[in-house]
This record gives C-alpha cells, structure tokens and sequence, in this order.
C-alpha cells in the first residue's frame, strides 16, 4: 500500500517539474495547467474521499478491495495523461488521478489499525505516513533523472502508472480484509494502545508520539494538547519566516537562510497532529463509521488548506498590486500574518475546547464496554445509538 501510494502521488508532483514540456506539448497555457494541479485536484480528491468513507461503512465495502480498484483506476489515470494529446484528456486523467490518489489519503489507517498486531501499529503506520514525504523527494530527484537522459516526461508518467498497477494489484493478490473491530477506550496502564498512538510521519512520529505515549495513561486526550502547543509554536515561526527578510536587515542570503529554516519547523512542528492525534480520533471511534469519519476528517483538512493561496490570489487581485513591486510586499506579508498565524492559533484554540468532550465521549465508552456492549452510531444520523456486543478492544 505504501509503494502504491507513494507511485500515485508521485505521478502527480512530477508533472510540475514538466510544465514547459508539457505546455509545448499540448499547447496547455498557465491557467489550464493551474487547474490540473492546483485546487481543482484537492477538491475532487477531498469529496471522492468522503464519498468513498460513507459508501464503506454503510454498504461494508471491502476495504482492501477498494484500496486496490483506487490503486488501479490512478494508474490508468497516469496513463491516460502520459499518452494525452490535448488538454481536455489530461483534465480528465487529472480527474481520474484524483478519484484514485483519494483512497490512499486516509483508508490504509484504519486497514491497518485492524490488519496489524497493537505493538506494530506504530511503525507500520509510520512507514505509510512517510509516504508524501518519500514521494516529494523523489519526484525533484526523478524529474532531475530524466531531463539528464533525455527522457520524455510522457515516458516518465507512463512509466509511473505501469508501476503504481502492478503495485495495486499486489495489493490484491497479497492483502485480505481483516476484521474490523478494535477501537480504544480509557483504561490505565494499557501501554499497547497509546504505543500505537505513534501512527505518523517521520519526525512528527518520533516528537509527538513519543511525548505521547509517555503521558496517554495520565492524559488520554494528550495528542489534542500537543497538537494545540504545536500550532501556537509553527505560528510563531510562520512569523518569523513571513518576516525574515526584515530580520536580517534585508541581507538576502541572511534572510533566505531565517525564513528558511522557520518554514521548516512549520511544516515539522505544525504538521505533528497527522500522527497522534489521527490514530486517537481512528481508534477511538465506532468501527462501523470509522472510515468515514477519518475520511470526512482529512478531506476537510485537506480543502481548507490549500484554500489559503486561493484567497492569497484573491486578495491580491482586489487589491491591483503589482507583483514585485514595494507596494506588493507589505499587503502580502500582512494577509500572510493574519491568515496563516490565524490559522494555526484558531485550530489551536479548537483543540483545547475540543477536550472536555471528548473526555465525555471516552467515558461513555468505558461505561458501554463495562455494561457488556458499546456504543454503535448510526452511519445515517449520529443520534441513533444502540448497544452491541463489544469488539476487541486494545
């Protein structure tokens, strides 16, 4: 699943290493190519995935076989765009990518979540995680590759497709569905629960899952603390690289290198709550509305953020200013302040009042399960609630 994912999102950052050839190519303008790999793709991407959850959990779709057809329908995606002639072919292989990129955006959590013993879930979750990051890296390196040897970028893209299909069919042949049924409820001194609370990417993983199966028996609600402490820490270091040319006393290389190294703790920092915190709210919820609520929750974080340069645009258009000019740099730092620092300190702020309910919900549970049974939430309406016998809980 992690090869698959990585091949799948890999085919769509690469085409903007290509846009000049594949702009030459196709007679594709700026606009056009904005739209095959800007906000359009997210959009269809964030409301496949919604989609896809509710239809899971309601008609209790084979989650593996799903992944799968996803894996599959991407690399037809791919290669429909590498053998394209005109824009409107590329538009919908984008369309078609998007559909199957959805299924790797939150469905292997919670395969894996049942597919892997408690004291595993930690790592192999940490494996798939990386994958956006793997996939970032490569795309740059790969591009780099194929340029140096002449390669067309409809051979790169096919050849991506090729083996994004055999990968997913490798998910097929080899993976089978596992029962679903573990979720987490408040109990002292079980360590193999909040160990799998470790589920993340790479550095995220080791800082805050780490910080967060130490404290989990004390504070079960831990990751929703941390996540708060970690976005009010990359605001800071958004302002810090928003205004690093400042800074440095508009020393150019100097404030290359300050606002640099705060994106970095940004996106490191700020990006922790993809780790712990989506392994609480996986395990902690029903299982039979688990993947859509996991997917509901990611698709909605995934259309808010890229929408911050959408209203960058915006707001930059209302306002007539001249890209490059002095009157550009102050509004842009000034909409970049306020949005970007808002962003971060408002999640926070949401997490923290977050708390007390879910504390609520999490005795209910532990009530439920020490009556015999547990609360089982209606995929239609959330009010709907009835008692079942308890599955295996960690």
């Amino acid at each position: 699943m992690t090869l698959a994912a990585i091949l799948s999102v890999l085919g769509n950052l690469i085409l903007s290493y290509f846009s000049q050839q594949i702009s030459q190519d196709i007679g594709m303008t700026d606009a056009q190519y904005g739209m095959l790999t800007g906000y359009a793709y997210f959009l269809v991407q964030g409301v496949a995935m919604v989609l896809q959850g509710y239809a899971i959990d309601f008609y209790s779709l084979n989650r593996v076989y799903v992944v799968g057809f996803g894996g599959v329908l991407g690399a037809g995606a791919l290669l429909m765009q590498g053998f394209a002639k005109d824009f409107n072919v590329m538009l919908i292989g984008m369309l078609f990518s998007a559909l199957g990129s959805s299924v790797f955006a939150v469905l292997p959590i919670p395969i894996l979540s049942d597919i892997l013993p408690p004291e595993q879930i930690s790592f192999g979750g940490a494996i798939f995680g990386s994958n956006p990051y793997l996939a970032e890296f490569l795309a740059g390196n790969l591009a780099e590759l194929c340029l140096k040897k002449g390669i067309s970028w409809r051979w790169a893209v096919v050849g991506l497709g090729t083996a994004c299909g055999a990968s997913s069919l490798a998910i097929f042949a080899f993976l089978r569905e596992p029962p679903i049924g573990r979720f987490i409820v408040k109990r002292a001194g079980d360590r193999l629960s909040y160990g799998s609370l470790g589920l993340g990417r790479l550095i995220p993983l080791a800082c805050y899952g780490a910080i967060c199966q130490r404290y989990y028996t004390k504070l079960p609600t831990i990751s929703l603390y941390t996540t708060a402490i970690g976005a009010c820490i990359a605001a800071a270091c958004v302002a810090i690289s928003i205004l690093s040319r400042v800074i440095a006393g508009d020393v150019s290389n100097r404030g290359y290198a300050i606002g640099l190294t705060a994106m970095t703790l940004t996106f490191v920092i700020g990006e922790g709550w993809q780790g712990p915190l989506s392994v609480m709210i996986t395990l902690a919820l029903p299982p039979e509305i688990r993947s859509f609520a996991i997917s509901l929750f990611f698709a909605v974080a995934q259309l808010i953020g890229p929408a911050g340069s959408v209203l960058f645009g915006i707001y930059l258009t209302i306002g007539d200013w001249v890209k490059g000019t002095p009157s550009y740099v102050t509004p842009a730092r000034i909409y970049m302040l306020v949005a970007l620092m808002g962003g971060y300190i408002g999640s926070a702020i949401i997490y923290i009042l977050a708390v007390p309910a879910v504390n609520r919900d999490m005795e209910k549970r532990a009530e439920a399960v020490r009556a015999g049974g547990y609360p089982e939430v209606c995929a239609f309406c959330i009010l709907c609630t009835r008692v079942v016998a308890p599955p295996h809980i960690i």
